[in-house]
């Protein structure tokens, strides 16, 4: 396979990144990254995977992350355009930082001499992305911009799940401070603990005066605290709110029984109205009404993630 120039590829990112959804799919996948070395600062830099002794691109001493793929190239990208667009932005946290500019010089450093390793991340990455801007099994079109929250929530939480160990001792406000972190990278204006309506949300995602998605995160506590915890984000809602969401942190080791329990009990909730088209395994929606307006439908989506002790 014959090298691809280290600037072909910044290049062809560079291309790839025109697309809005595209950009944020690149900057989640790079915080995700920054935020797995923090979690995990013994794990090896780039240059050590790529073995220049092992001339076969499958032959990794480790699996290479899509996170670690995206973060990759977005470091190459932002190396080549730092004055024209970089994919990560300045205002990061010094630690994150600090980590973000390790991994450039890292990739500066020694990838050139890894560069027809490049092409297959860039595939992998492109494909991946290319993903990422079809619409989702329930019809809805990328721009809308609850369900790309949604799915931020989503790829970040299933990266988490790479690394369960990690955080399988982390309470309910510490795992939730991780989704905030990554949320706030694309929605400057997401708060947690925020008062809406008649309680403090763990999460809101906010557009000026609207609100783009009010979020609950619980730990799994059994169905009766589940739909406890659906009475509770419905408290927090009013007609003009355009999405809600429950997270679930689930310890158990049995998460599909878990999972069937939330399907079996959620309809038997007294504002229910009836099922969405399910999203994923762990990523289903529901319409229910507003407790006190029953003419009010909102639609809640309820996701898991499994962090086992």
């Amino acid at each position: 396979m014959s090298p691809v120039p280290i600037r072909d590829i910044a290049c062809r990112v560079h291309d790839l990144i025109r697309s809005p959804e595209l950009r944020n799919q690149f900057r989640f996948q790079a915080q995700a990254y920054i935020v797995w070395r923090i979690q995990n600062p013994g794990i090896s830099w780039p240059h050590d995977i790529f073995v220049e002794a092992s001339l076969d691109p499958e032959d990794d001493p480790r699996e290479i992350t899509m996170a670690e793929k995206y973060a990759i190239l977005a470091a190459i990208h932002d190396d080549t355009y730092e004055n024209d667009g970089p994919i990560m932005p300045l205002d990061v946290t010094d630690h994150e930082s600090h980590v973000w500019y390790i991994l450039r010089g890292n990739v500066r450093d020694h990838l050139p001499r890894y560069a027809w390793r490049l092409q297959g991340l860039y595939d992998d990455v492109a494909a991946d992305g290319q993903a990422a801007e079809t619409p989702t099994t329930d019809g809805t079109a990328p721009d809308d911009v609850p369900q790309q929250i949604l799915r931020i929530i989503n790829h970040a939480g299933r990266e988490m799940e790479r690394h369960a160990s990690t955080f399988a001792n982390q309470n309910e406000e510490a795992l939730r401070d991780h989704f905030l972190t990554v949320l706030t990278t694309h929605f400057p204006s997401t708060t947690g603990e925020t008062f809406n309506k008649s309680g403090k949300t763990d999460i809101l995602v906010r557009d000026g005066i609207k609100n783009l998605l009010v979020a609950e995160c619980k730990i799994w506590d059994g169905p009766k605290r589940c739909l406890d915890a659906i009475d509770q984000v419905l408290s927090y809602l009013t007609c003009r709110d355009s999405g809600a969401a429950l997270v679930i942190f689930v310890k158990n080791k049995d998460f599909s029984r878990v999972r069937q329990s939330v399907e079996d009990e959620t309809p038997k909730h007294g504002c229910f109205i009836s099922c969405c088209e399910k999203t994923e395994d762990s990523w289903q929606a529901y319409h229910f009404h507003l407790p006190d307006d029953p003419g009010a439908m909102v639609q809640l989506a309820v996701l898991m993630f499994h962090f086992p002790d």
